[in-house]
């Protein structure tokens, strides 16, 4: 099979996923997205028609993207791979739709959605999104068997390693508060009492917190515009990480917890407990394996999912206490496996425990990377991946949503043209020529759709023994 990765140039799960699908046997294209200097939470704007052209010349069986990155603004690169009958994977290891990328209106009729929380397959589905399906984190056993011992002498028996991510939770609210004009008077307390409300009611979302606080007050529950919808739900998100995260670390100051994770945890401990932010690729690994105890303090929007450590600890040998998600029993076998913590007090209990416990905690860490090893690889994740897409891509569900998408939405067209100067650019002139001739063909109040969907079928079918 031939796959077109967009890979995110900071993102570290799309390096895992091209390296499965390697080693799966399948033909990889990758197809690389910068990040601004300036800001590296924004990916760089890419020029439409040189990624089209390079979509055309590859031309892959299945196209793939971690959190929407590579999406473009205006949504064409979904409705390309739907004209051309390619598959798009889309793995959200985040909440969706609070990515600035997200827009329910690009998922194309060959989009197929994956959340790593379950919680978020319903919200899918009930927006409208029906091809959406659970697919849970994973690790890269190689990669975690490598650690070295290059962090031994430094570390003390507990280590929590990820970030507080004030300054951006800080840039999140202050850019909300500048945007929104008309906002609720007392806009500040409402706020804050959203944040408590939330971190104190586990598994409720912030939509349903948020609404019951704002007619609490006696106003209106809604937003200007979307953008202010995401800008309000981040602010609150990262908000309740840096307070939950920062709060648990200061309880813990007695066991003599190391960070590691960025210059902001220096508010938080001192310069003897702290490391330096460590590369996923190299160094995570020996962190994990050579510390006694560690932490997994997982972001409050997940709400039954596990994140990354749960997976990548147990590759490297190490031990894990994680709070508790759903998902935690769901993965593990409790206790036997994994340990997890529903409050700090719970938390403290396990610490000495285990810490008086060596040889426990060696027996929970070799089954928990047993159990990786057998069940959560980034190459079984991907093979789960390709059976819901080969499932739920049905040639007649193609056609009935294709035949209504190209009479009503225009972007459908576009998307044509620029298939069209794509294939100008790579000098295919006589497929240049049928895409903008079916573009103009297809008058979007009043077209022949079944007579362009042959079309379509005939030049994407054409294109596939072309490059095949």
């Amino acid at each position: 099979m031939k796959i077109a990765v967009f890979q995110d140039s900071a993102g570290f799960i799309e390096p895992e996923c091209v390296n499965a699908f390697q080693s799966l046997g399948h033909k990889i294209k990758v197809i690389s997205l910068d990040r601004d200097p300036a800001n590296p939470d924004i990916t760089l704007p890419y020029n439409i028609i040189e990624r089209v052209s390079e979509l055309l010349t590859f031309m892959p069986d299945l196209l793939f993207m971690v959190n929407g990155n590579g999406i473009d603004e205006r949504g064409f690169i979904p409705r390309i791979a739907a004209l051309l009958k390619i598959p798009l994977a889309l793995w959200y290891v985040d909440r969706p739709d609070t990515l600035e990328n997200w827009n329910k209106e690009n998922i194309s009729p060959t989009t197929v959605v994956f959340v790593t929380d379950k919680s978020y397959v319903g919200d899918l589905r009930y927006s409208g999104i029906k091809k959406a399906f659970f697919l849970p984190l994973a690790t890269n056993p190689a990669r975690f068997s490598e650690g070295t011992e290059q962090y031994k002498d430094r570390l003390k028996d507990i280590v929590f390693v990820g970030k507080l991510d004030r300054e951006k939770a800080n840039t999140y609210f202050n850019t909300l508060k500048d945007r929104w004009q008309n906002k609720p008077a007392d806009f500040d307390n409402i706020f804050k009492r959203i944040i408590n409300s939330y971190r104190n009611r586990s598994g409720i979302s912030i939509e349903l917190i948020s609404e019951t606080t704002f007619n609490d007050c006696g106003f209106p529950f809604r937003f200007p515009s979307n953008d202010i919808k995401t800008l309000f739900y981040n602010s609150v998100e990262y908000m309740a990480n840096v307070l939950h995260r920062t709060e648990t670390i200061r309880a813990l100051k007695p066991f003599n917890i190391t960070v590691c994770g960025g210059w902001e945890w220096l508010d938080v401990v001192d310069k003897r407990h702290y490391l330096n932010e460590v590369n996923y690729f190299s160094g995570l690994a020996s962190i994990y394996k050579n510390t006694k105890i560690n932490l997994n303090i997982s972001r409050m929007q997940l709400r039954t999912a596990v994140n990354q450590r749960l997976f990548d600890v147990p590759a490297s040998g190490g031990f894990l206490i994680t709070d508790f998600r759903e998902d935690v029993e769901e993965l593990f076998a409790s206790g036997r496996e994994i340990v997890s913590y529903r409050n700090i007090e719970e938390l403290k209990g396990h610490i000495r425990y285990f810490l008086s416990h060596p040889d426990e905690r060696r027996k929970i860490a070799d089954s928990a990377k047993e159990k990786v090893m057998e069940k959560h690889t980034f190459e079984i994740r991907m093979s789960e991946m390709f059976k819901y897409v080969s499932l739920c891509l049905t040639d007649s569900e193609y056609s009935e949503q294709m035949n209504r998408l190209i009479r009503t939405d225009h972007s459908y067209i576009d998307a044509l043209n620029l298939l069209g100067a794509a294939a100008y650019e790579i000098k295919q002139n006589v497929l240049a020529e049928e895409f903008f001739k079916l573009g103009l063909s297809l008058d979007p109040f009043n077209t022949d759709g079944k007579k362009g969907l042959a079309v379509i079928n005939r030049i994407a079918g054409k294109r596939r023994l072309a490059t095949a």
